[in-house]
C-alpha cells in the first residue's frame, strides 16, 4: 500500500526555487506515484494563490498541474480547531487526518513541534526521505504497511 502524504505549501515553494532539493523530490515522486498525495480543496487554493505570488512557469507549472489533478481530493467534512498558535496550519492538519494520511510533510516550526499528530508523523521533507530510504538517488519502494 503506498503511503499517504500531505504537502504543504512549503514544499510546492522550496521546489520552485530548489528544483534540487527535498521538496522538489518528494513532489516528484508523488507525480511518479511512489507516493499518494493528499491535498483538501483548501490546500490547494493556498498552493495556487501562494504559487501565483511567486510565479510559476514552464515546466515547473504543468508540473504543479499535473500533481494538483492527481492528488486524492480529501473531503474536510468538519474543520477542527487544533491549532491556536498558527491557525491557518488547520487546513493542512484537518486534510491530513480527514484523509488518514500517514504523513504530513512540511518546513513548518508550528507544526513540526508536534512530530506526531493523532497518527499522522510530521516531518521535514529531508527527514522524511531518510526515514523512507530515499535521501539519496537510489528508487527503492516505501515501507510495507
Amino acid at each position: 500500500m503506498k503511503l499517504r502524504v500531505v504537502p504543504d505549501t512549503n514544499l510546492f515553494i522550496g521546489a520552485r526555487f530548489n528544483p534540487r532539493s527535498s521538496s522538489a523530490r518528494i513532489l516528484d515522486l508523488c507525480l511518479k506515484g511512489s507516493f499518494r498525495a493528499l491535498l483538501s480543496t483548501k490546500v490547494k487554493a493556498e498552493v495556487r494563490s501562494m504559487l501565483g505570488r511567486v510565479g510559476c512557469e514552464g515546466e515547473f507549472k504543468s508540473k504543479v498541474r499535473r500533481l494538483l489533478k492527481e492528488a486524492e481530493e480529501v473531503e474536510v467534512r468538519e474543520e477542527l480547531p487544533l491549532l491556536m498558535e498558527d491557525p491557518d496550519d488547520n487546513k493542512l492538519l484537518n486534510c491530513a487526518l480527514w484523509g488518514k494520511a500517514d504523513y504530513l510533510i512540511t518546513n513548518d516550526r508550528h507544526l513540526l513541534k508536534f512530530k506526531e499528530y493523532l497518527g499522522v508523523k510530521i516531518r521535514r521533507p529531508s527527514d522524511f526521505l531518510k526515514e523512507w530510504g530515499q535521501a539519496g538517488k537510489g528508487t527503492g519502494s516505501p515501507p510495507n504497511r
